[in-house]
């Protein structure tokens, strides 16, 4: 058996243990197709993200990433990226006692998240924006502003789940952030008062933090809301 076939053999043989079905094989075999890298070091890739901790359908679902020369990058260790085992941002975030979750937005499933080259942070290949709303000059409820985004957006606007991921891995953060406080409005918090609030990400001094702005404080253009644009 010549070398080219002992790594065919290999590869194929690492895609069975990780269980991929023959869809999702197909799907990474046309990535590959697209590479000018060899199968060893795509199989490496595959070998890396395991260890992280990705599922088949996590290395499949990956294998469709959008912008394939990312993938090439990775594939030869050159990408720039911080790239983090995937979250399900369905879960709920962790809250204290005499909390409880008023509502929670599951529509970005399971994600990854990727702090690129350009020091920005990405959400499944798509840039997280921090979107100002024309109502925040000067200032606007809180309530009236979910309302409004809610109403009219059109985007997804990021829960604090993946603020709870970010504060353990603050290096994902982007230092443009620190201008700003960031609203995660796609989980609206409860307590014992009958109070509604979210949870807002901000640069405090040695590190980040986190902290509540009810829906009766108003908040101004120095509050960004975390985001995906349609």
């Amino acid at each position: 058996m010549s070398s080219t076939e002992e790594k065919v053999s290999d590869f194929f043989k690492m895609l069975h243990e990780n269980e991929l079905t023959l869809k999702q094989t197909t799907v990474l075999l046309s990535a590959i197709s697209e590479s000018p890298y060899s199968i060893g070091q795509m199989a490496q890739l595959v070998k890396v993200l395991t260890i992280k901790g990705w599922s088949s359908e996590d290395i499949a679902q990956f294998a469709q990433y959008p912008d394939h020369k990312t993938i090439r990058a990775i594939s030869n260790g050159k990408s720039g990226l911080n790239l983090h085992s995937p979250i399900n941002t369905t879960k709920h975030p962790s809250i204290p006692p005499l909390w409880h979750i008023e509502s929670h937005d599951p529509s970005l499933g399971t994600i990854t998240l990727e702090k690129r080259a350009d020091g920005e942070l990405y959400v499944n290949g798509r840039k997280v924006v921090l979107f100002i709303h024309k109502s925040q000059t000067p200032v606007v409820q809180l309530d009236t502003l979910q309302e409004k985004v809610t109403r009219k957006f059109g985007g997804i606007l990021l829960n604090a789940t993946i603020l709870e991921y970010l504060l353990k891995h603050q290096e994902l953060i982007p230092l443009s952030w620190k201008l700003k406080s960031v609203l995660f409005l796609g989980t609206t918090f409860g307590n014992h008062d009958g109070k509604d609030f979210v949870r807002c990400l901000c640069w405090a001094g040695p590190g980040w933090g986190r902290y509540v702005v009810y829906s009766d404080n108003y908040v101004g253009p120095e509050h960004a809301i975390a985001s995906l644009v349609a």
